[in-house]
């Protein structure tokens, strides 16, 4: 009887990528450590790949959250309407540091990060419209006219618990959302400087319509804001 050609059966299975579509990184690390020809097939290879962009955008969504939340919570507990950003020289060479990283990974790592981050700006999109509808919920369960608001509305407002923290995390909403914005456009965009990214991003133009503002800015659209500029 003749014997069995182990390497020809290895060669046959895994030359079919449809089969290992979707492996997961752990699975695909045991097999590669079982058969040395596992590492042709592509599919087994792209779950290293795709495991590289969720840790990139998990590390870039945690930083955005970090700078964020720091940026709204006062030592005085006010809650701040409009405010430039804490892009400095520290922060700017940490993201600059994760791109070059970043660049130098494969064509769909790369990919995969944008896919991820415009995903993560689409759900604060989401996120904002939910808080307006029940911030304006909590104003009319205080019985306030929203037609006509007066001072003592105002304070009334900002005497409930409720109302004051759907304000909080409305300010953590957009401030998250603009350091993304930072990154994304840092990666993505060449047709704009960093200064102009971060003037941009720092304006009341953009504060006040960052939700329907292309997510990668053009450059006709980021220079018509710039006399917003305070």
């Amino acid at each position: 009887m003749a014997s069995i050609n182990y390497d020809l059966i290895s060669e046959i299975i895994f030359t079919n990528d449809t089969t290992f579509t979707g492996i997961d990184t752990k699975k695909a690390k045991m097999i590669l450590c079982t058969c040395k020809i596992a590492g042709n097939n592509k599919n087994i290879l792209l779950s290293f790949d795709i495991e590289k962009a969720r840790k990139y955008f998990k590390q870039i969504r945690a930083i955005s959250i970090k700078k964020g939340r720091n940026e709204i919570y006062m030592e005085d507990e006010d809650i701040v309407d409009y405010f430039d950003l804490d892009i400095n020289e520290e922060y700017k060479t940490k993201i600059a540091n994760i791109i070059a990283n970043i660049f130098k990974e494969t064509p769909y790592v790369i990919s995969q990060i944008k896919k991820y981050m415009i995903i993560e700006q689409k759900k604060y999109t989401d996120k904002i419209l939910k808080n307006l509808k029940k911030i304006i919920s909590i104003i009319k369960s205080l019985g306030i006219d929203m037609e006509n608001i007066t001072d003592d509305d105002r304070y009334k407002c900002l005497n409930d618990e409720e109302y004051v923290f759907e304000k909080y995390n409305r300010a953590e909403i957009i401030t998250i959302y603009k350091y993304n914005a930072y990154f994304i456009n840092m990666m993505f965009n060449n047709n704009i400087s960093e200064e102009d990214i971060i003037k941009f991003i720092s304006t009341n133009y953009f504060h006040n319509n960052w939700y329907r503002i292309p997510i990668i800015f053009t450059k006709s659209f980021s220079t018509d804001a710039l006399p917003y500029i305070s």
